[in-house]
């Protein structure tokens, strides 16, 4: 493990964030200036901006760079690498430590809000995903399906920790889910075999371990207590484990269960099967609300952050909402049949925000199902990735052009174009305030800056300004 420091971007500003600039082949374009630029100076160049020399007009495009950079307050962490890196996940960590990145062999960094960079080494290949878990969300998982997982504490990185269900010392089993315990550092795996496993984060011990002898555990309600874990199963039931090892049968699809949330704030579970069913059940009344059959498999569940609406996303289908109040329900409009994935609900919930096919975004008013915005880059391109900002109001998208632009999320409007790449660009991400974002390099490297809805002009990231 290494720790370096990391070079911000403010120290490529002479070498070149790139601007759309005018130049000139007139006799004296070879003429060099020194000495600081007056403020009269400048606003007599910039008048006479289409007959300046090269030399000139090069003086205020570093100027603008100076100033652009400043105002995004835009940071690059990370060395640059020749080959790309497959990136398995990215984010703000929790609690102002920064940001990370963690690759699909398992290495990756941390970076401090103050450019401190913090290497390690891989110690699980091949991961396929990412995500924050714990307590503050301080510890960062790295999951495989065979079971052999990597836990990194943000908090204090020299703590790298394996976990590895297994059912003996070299056999591996397949994890068909992962989930975090509320308020514990620990996580329950459902694996092969019929086993509910709980996990210490923090040791990396295996704490608990339960086998079923009728059922495969394959979904875990993510956020369950200690002594009250539910869990949906291959063979369509939907349980609770309670702290004395018991297991009661809550409600019964026909098929496997694939997804399971909770709405705390009306103390219902919400469920959708591989037969195509969704069941909304009253754990206080322990009784059934509403059983809903699409044509197609939902795979996906939304619920909404004020525990209003619920969104079940059918495969090749339109989304459906239903309000929980009423448990009236309505389709979602779309012009296609094509995957919608990626769905979040913005703000408490009454608007909807999910990604159709490969190059379009859809912003819904779940309140009466009309889609407010259909968003398509500005600029060409498909749809990589997006983010939302609603700190500052906006809809944050990352093209396969190597782009971000900047959408109102109210109005669905195009606003600008702040970031443009000559590295291919991995993904976005906002922090939780919403007021940083931060993109990930196939090279291996990040950038960081500050939200700011009202910039003009755009950065283009090249070798001169990423060689950290």
């Amino acid at each position: 493990m290494t720790t370096s420091r990391s070079n911000f971007a403010l120290a490529f500003v002479a070498g070149g964030l790139l601007l759309a600039g005018c130049s000139s082949t007139l006799p004296q374009s070879d003429k060099t200036f020194t000495g600081p630029l007056s403020a009269e100076r400048e606003a007599r160049m910039r008048e006479n901006r289409f007959v300046l020399s090269d030399a000139e007009d090069k003086e205020l495009d570093a100027i603008d760079r100076e100033r652009l950079a400043l105002a995004l307050d835009l940071k690059v962490f990370g060395k640059a690498f020749d080959d790309p890196r497959p990136v398995a996940g990215f984010g703000f960590a929790s609690q102002s430590h920064g940001s990370y990145v963690i690759y699909r062999d398992g290495s990756g960094n941390l970076f401090s809000d103050t450019g401190t960079e913090t290497s390690f080494e891989s110690m699980v290949k091949r991961l396929e995903g990412v995500f924050p878990a714990g307590p503050e969300a301080k510890h960062i998982i790295g999951t495989h399906p065979r079971g052999t997982m990597m836990v990194l504490d943000t908090g204090n990185p020299e703590k790298h920790i394996v976990l590895r269900p297994q059912t003996s010392t070299f056999n591996q089993v397949h994890v068909y889910d992962i989930a975090t315990i509320a308020d514990l550092p620990y996580v329950a795996m459902a694996t092969e075999g019929g086993q509910l496993e709980l996990w210490d984060m923090n040791s990396g011990d295996r704490i608990e371990v339960r086998e079923l002898a009728d059922v495969q555990p394959r979904r875990i309600l993510d956020g369950s207590s200690l002594d009250r874990i539910v869990f949906g199963t291959n063979e369509g039931e939907v349980r609770e484990w309670n702290k004395v090892g018991d297991s009661t049968t809550l409600y019964r699809h026909v098929g496997p269960v694939l997804d399971l949330q909770y709405v705390a704030a009306r103390d219902i579970l919400v469920s959708s099967a591989k037969d195509g069913t969704l069941i909304i059940y009253d754990r206080v009344a322990q009784a059934v609300l509403d059983e809903i059959e699409f044509e197609t498999v939902a795979y996906r569940v939304h619920v909404s952050p004020d525990g209003t609406h619920v969104i079940a996303i059918p495969s090749l289908g339109i989304p459906y909402v239903i309000n929980l109040e009423t448990m009236e329900g309505l389709e979602l409009s779309a012009n296609s049949g094509a995957d919608i994935v990626d769905g979040q609900f913005i703000g408490d919930g009454n608007l909807f925000i999910a990604r159709q096919g490969a190059d379009r975004l859809y912003i819904w008013d779940v309140r009466h199902g009309a889609a407010i915005a259909e968003i398509q880059p500005q600029l060409g391109g498909g749809l990589l990735d997006f983010a939302v900002s609603e700190e500052t109001g906006l809809l944050m998208v990352a093209t396969t052009e190597n782009t971000v632009e900047y959408w109102d999320l109210k109005s669905g409007s195009y606003i600008s174009t702040p970031i443009k790449s000559e590295k291919e660009i991995a993904g976005i991400s906002v922090s939780d305030d919403g007021k940083r974002a931060l993109v990930a390099l196939n090279n291996g490297q990040m950038v960081d800056w500050q939200i700011d809805r009202d910039i003009s002009g755009a950065y283009v990231l090249n070798d001169d300004n990423l060689s950290g």
